[in-house]
C-alpha cells in the first residue's frame, strides 16, 4: 500500500494520519465531523470509507451530506482537509480540488 493510493478503509485512513471524516449537508450547509478513532478496533476498522459516508445524515435537517473530506488537526489547532470522491465503495483520485 503506497501513499500515492488514497485510503480505502477506516484503518488505512488512520494509518495515513487522518483523524476525522468531515461532511457538508446538501440542503442546509451544516458541517459535521466524525472522529475516526471511535472506529479503532473491532469490525469497523476494515469498513470502507464510502460505507461510513453512505450512512451519514445531517444532524440538523436529516439530509444526506453532499461532500466528504478527510481531516486532521494540525499543530496550530487548524484543520487540514482533503476532499475525497467516491465511486461505489472505492475512494478515487484525483479529487476535484
Amino acid at each position: 500500500m503506497g501513499l500515492d493510493k488514497p485510503p480505502q478503509s477506516v484503518s488505512e485512513a488512520l494509518d495515513y494520519g487522518w483523524t476525522s471524516l468531515s461532511f457538508e449537508c446538501r440542503r442546509c450547509k451544516h458541517q459535521g465531523r466524525i472522529d475516526l478513532a471511535k472506529f479503532d478496533g473491532g469490525t469497523w476498522r476494515g469498513v470502507p470509507l464510502a460505507s461510513v459516508f453512505a450512512r451519514c445524515v445531517c444532524s440538523e435537517c436529516g439530509t444526506r451530506p453532499i461532500t466528504a473530506k478527510l481531516a486532521q488537526l494540525m499543530k496550530d489547532d487548524c484543520w487540514f482537509e482533503k476532499r475525497v470522491d467516491f465511486v461505489g465503495l472505492e475512494v478515487i483520485r484525483p479529487t476535484r480540488e
